[in-house]
């Protein structure tokens, strides 16, 4: 049995990032110093072996990691003031309904999008068609998750190998537009509601503005992304020296690997939860994504 641990608390001073500007400047984006960024977390992992014996091996092995992450200050002229926050804008979903920011006392790369206008009795609010009202900006969550998770087993018996790793993250979240989009476009399956009878005081006909209306109102795509997925397994085998016969081979090894072959459990609905459409500073925007590739792969290793 075996035990690695860590614990940290780092600062980080003047992190660099590249910040949306206005576009009537020329130019899409600049690259400024965030300010002070501090992590503090724990990563773990225990590895053993609770069955070993002269045919049969068992080899397990646990990874948690758990971090903890704040915008401490903004030290940048370049900052946006809104509803009383300091913040800086690093990208805007498609939808043109939720963005990416840097905000002044929360975690990292936040979601932030629209809510429902809401009256003192917490009812949302409808103008005079019938439809609900848009309030304001507000963070939703942020899309990089503080917790991961993986276990990885490896089970032997004489000549063969099975292995599989199973990973998972929580405590993100993801702004689905694929959902966002359905809503827009009539295909998702929450807008069969109404339909034929109407949604409230709106009149038949109008439910498609209904649900318009509905997709441009972001928080209601704003969904937890934790999920747990069978990253890869494994299968190996062992040619026995008894059947190398005079062949130049100290070793012959034959295998078969699968990686990214099952989502076992997702928070969000219809799309891949690690879906993204940037490989920036933009971790939680998500648009017409598509699973992960499901890759098989054959191996022949052979050892002079």
């Amino acid at each position: 049995l075996g035990v690695d641990f860590s614990v940290y608390n780092k600062k980080t001073l003047n992190d660099i990032i590249g910040a949306k500007v206005s576009p009537t400047s020329g130019f899409g984006s600049k690259t400024v110093n965030v300010g002070s960024i501090e992590n503090k977390g724990i990563e773990l992992m225990l590895y053993g072996s609770p069955v070993k014996n002269k045919d049969f091996r068992w080899d397990v092995s646990l990874n948690y990691a758990k971090n903890n992450n704040k915008v401490l200050r903004l030290l940048t002229e370049e900052v946006e003031t809104g509803d009383n926050r300091e913040s800086i804008r690093l990208e805007e979903s498609r939808t043109r309904n939720a963005y990416i920011e840097v905000i002044e006392g929360l975690p990292y790369s936040q979601i932030v999008g629209f809510e429902f206008s809401k009256d003192a009795n917490g009812e949302i609010m409808l103008d005079d068609e019938g439809l609900p009202i848009r309030g304001d900006l507000v963070p939703l969550g942020t899309g990089v998750h503080p917790t991961s998770i993986g276990i990885s087993n490896t089970f032997s018996y004489k000549n063969m190998s099975l292995s599989f790793l199973i990973d998972s993250k929580s405590g993100g979240y993801i702004y689905a537009a694929t959902n966002a989009f359905g809503y827009t476009r009539g295909l998702h399956r929450n807008t069969l509601e109404g339909r034929e009878t109407g949604i409230g005081a709106v009149a038949a006909e109008n439910v498609e503005d209904y649900y318009q209306r509905v997709a441009s109102i972001s928080s209601q795509f704003v969904q937890k992304a934790d999920f747990i997925k069978l990253r890869e397994l494994v299968f190996s085998y062992n040619l026995p020296k008894s059947k190398l016969g005079n062949l130049p081979f100290e070793s012959v090894n034959i295998g078969i690997a699968g990686r990214n072959l099952w989502l076992i459990d997702s928070s969000v609905d219809n799309i891949d939860p690690e879906s993204t459409y940037t490989s920036g500073n933009g971790q939680g925007l998500e648009m017409f994504g598509v699973p992960q590739t499901r890759s098989l792969q054959f191996n022949i290793g052979v050892k002079f």
